[in-house]
C-alpha cells in the first residue's frame, strides 16, 4: 500500500484508507510543525476527511492520476471530475493497485 502522492501519471488506484489521526499541521510548503491538525478554515482534520468525502474521495473509489509532477498540487480524476489536491493531503490518502484481484465495490 502506498499514498496518493506516490502514484504516477496515468495510473489508476483504489482508495484504501484516509489517515484521520494526524497530529501536526502543515504550512503551505508542507513542512510539518508542532500543533494540532487544522485544515481548511479550522475544520480540524476530521472536518478535512469529511470534505474529501464530499468531493468524492472515499474508501473504495477508483482514482486516476492525471498530473503528478513531483511538486505542487496533484490533479486526479474521480467519478468523471478533476480535483486538485495538495501534496500534504495526498500523503494521508492510502491507495492500492486496481489489479490486485481484491477489487472493492465502488460507491
Amino acid at each position: 500500500m502506498s499514498d496518493l502522492e506516490s502514484v504516477k501519471n496515468g495510473e489508476k488506484v483504489i482508495i484504501s484508507s484516509i489517515d484521520h489521526k494526524h497530529h501536526s499541521s502543515l504550512h503551505n510548503n508542507d513542512t510539518p510543525h508542532e500543533g494540532h491538525g487544522h485544515w481548511h478554515g479550522g475544520l480540524g482534520w476530521e472536518g478535512g476527511v469529511h470534505r474529501l468525502e464530499t468531493m468524492g474521495l472515499r474508501i473504495g473509489k477508483e482514482v486516476e492520476m492525471l498530473s503528478n509532477q513531483g511538486f505542487g498540487p496533484i490533479l486526479v480524476m474521480v467519478d468523471g471530475s478533476r480535483l486538485a489536491i495538495g501534496r500534504g493531503i495526498a500523503r494521508k490518502i492510502l491507495v492500492r493497485d486496481t489489479g490486485d484481484g481484491n477489487e472493492e465495490t465502488k460507491s
